[in-house]
């Protein structure tokens, strides 16, 4: 699995996580994990609908797999290329 993890800074909540990924067991997975410690977490399984949330900038933190269905196109990576951001 490929992984792109996306950061962002402005204009979200600090605990809304989204997740983007067609495997529904990893996505509840990561959502049992995470909400203990805090966070909000969103999992959409389908690349484009999964790209138009990730830049409805209500989330603070984005996982993408990369070979996921539909987000193959280089729009949608120039598009999140724009609000991705170096983790620190």
């Amino acid at each position: 699995m490929n992984f792109l993890v996306i950061w962002l800074t402005e204009g979200t909540a600090m605990n809304r996580m989204l997740v983007i990924d067609d495997d529904r067991e990893l996505c509840e997975l990561l959502s049992d994990y995470l909400k203990p410690e805090g966070f909000d977490v969103e999992a959409v399984f389908d690349g484009a609908q999964g790209v138009v949330r990730a830049l409805s900038g209500e989330h603070k933190l984005v996982v993408l797999d990369v070979m996921l269905p539909g987000i193959e196109d280089p729009r949608y990576r120039r598009e999140l290329s724009v609000i991705s951001l170096p983790v620190p």
